[in-house]
């Protein structure tokens, strides 16, 4: 009699489940799970805080530079966006050398010159007449101040610009 007639079969363990998960694949999905949630918020506040801006350079573009009252509707496109980024300030109160001062101090250094002389300009031809008015390039002064300047980064920023409002 052969020996090897006594052994019985191979017994097959049960396939492996992967249910329950080990703890550290779950651990591993909350990682997963938290840092896809920031990248929605992150992506969602992106596009919120740019869409004014994009909105601002939008209807810039579609403005005729011939038109008599292109100054004044850049000066209004300015306030209207600076009233959106810097909520604490009174921007709207603001008018001639403050006004110029605010947007001027918002820019980098390189900039500040030119940007003041141009603008200043620009504040003056709103008070005279179509006929005396200066060539300004008003749309290119207004689109350089919002790419260069918004959105407004940190808390900081607004905080060096904020402007005590006396109440009588």
């Amino acid at each position: 009699m052969n020996p090897l007639d006594q052994l019985k079969d191979i017994h097959l363990p049960q396939t492996v489940s992967p249910w329950p998960l080990a703890w550290g694949w779950w651990v591993l999905i909350v990682i997963a799970l938290g840092l896809l949630i920031l990248g929605v918020l992150w992506i969602r506040r992106y596009v919120t805080i740019r869409k004014v801006k994009k909105a601002a350079l939008l209807e810039l573009s579609q403005y005729d530079t011939s038109e008599p009252s292109i100054q004044a509707k850049v000066n209004g496109l300015l306030k209207r966006v600076c009233m959106h980024y810097y909520p604490d300030i009174s921007i709207a109160s603001m008018h001639g050398s403050d006004w110029t001062e605010f947007l001027t101090t918002q820019l980098p250094v390189n900039h500040q010159s030119t940007f003041k002389q141009d603008f200043e300009k620009l504040q003056a031809g709103l008070y005279c007449a179509a006929t005396q008015r200066q060539d300004i390039p008003c749309v290119a002064l207004a689109t350089l101040w919002i790419e260069t300047c918004l959105p407004v980064h940190g808390a900081s920023a607004v905080a060096n610009n904020t402007r005590e409002v006396s109440h009588v």
